[in-house]
């Protein structure tokens, strides 16, 4: 069996090389620095607020 290389661990990496392993295939993480140390480690996992389609919307718009 050939081994896969997972450019980058970052969160999607690493992710994606541990199913992968687990799955049984032979993976090799591939990473600049420390795994997990760069824009991933700084991701507070923020999902802002997000305004409803206009067609969900209950407002008619009358003041």
């Amino acid at each position: 069996m050939s081994t896969l290389f997972v450019i980058g661990g970052g969160t999607i990496g690493t992710c994606t090389a541990y199913e992968l392993a687990r799955n049984g295939r032979s993976v090799a993480l591939i990473e600049k620095g420390v795994v997990a140390g760069e824009q991933s480690s700084r991701n507070w996992g923020r999902v802002g607020p997000q305004a409803a389609p206009r067609s969900s919307r209950t407002d008619t718009g009358d003041a």
